[in-house]
């Protein structure tokens, strides 16, 4: 059997390897606790946007007594993820991630914030597989370069983290 033969299946293989490593990394997170500063936020602002409220201030609701401490200089939140802005409370990162992913929240609670990252890296690695094909790369490049994206550089992490 050819080498080229052996291309599909080998492509198709790194790629089924990616997407288990992938749901490992996503199968890592625990009771809606996210890596970055600005996941929590991302999170506040789909249920936000879930419950009909569609604005870019950030409403939620407080404890008894908890307003007036935020009006005290105590908000919970604070530069460079949440700015005071004539006393709305404005989130640094466009709405439009938190907006594609009310219906994920919707029919996956808190997990659904990780559909859109997830499907951005697959469709990466299927882009780069395409261009590779375009370009009559060989076999062995194309894999050596997959391998090198999926597993050594921090574009997969960054997919399986919000």
């Amino acid at each position: 059997m050819k080498l080229l033969e052996l291309r599909p299946v080998l492509i198709f293989t790194l790629l089924l390897l990616g997407v288990l490593y992938l749901a490992y990394l996503l199968s890592l997170p625990k009771d809606a606790v996210f890596f970055s500063g600005d996941g929590g936020l991302k999170y506040l602002m789909s249920r936000q946007f879930l419950r009909g409220n569609v604005s870019p201030d950030l409403v939620f609701p407080s404890a008894s007594g908890g307003g007036e401490l935020w009006k005290k200089g105590l908000y919970p939140f604070g530069a460079p993820f949440v700015y005071d802005i004539n006393n709305w409370k404005i989130v640094s990162f466009s709405l439009y991630f938190p907006l594609a992913s009310v219906p994920f929240l919707a029919a996956m609670g808190w997990r659904g914030l990780y559909v859109l990252p997830a499907a951005g890296v697959i469709f990466a690695w299927i882009w780069m597989i395409l261009c590779c094909h375009a370009a009559r790369i060989c076999t062995t490049a194309v894999c050596a370069v997959f391998v090198s994206i999926i597993f050594a550089s921090p574009l997969t992490l960054y997919g399986g983290m919000e």
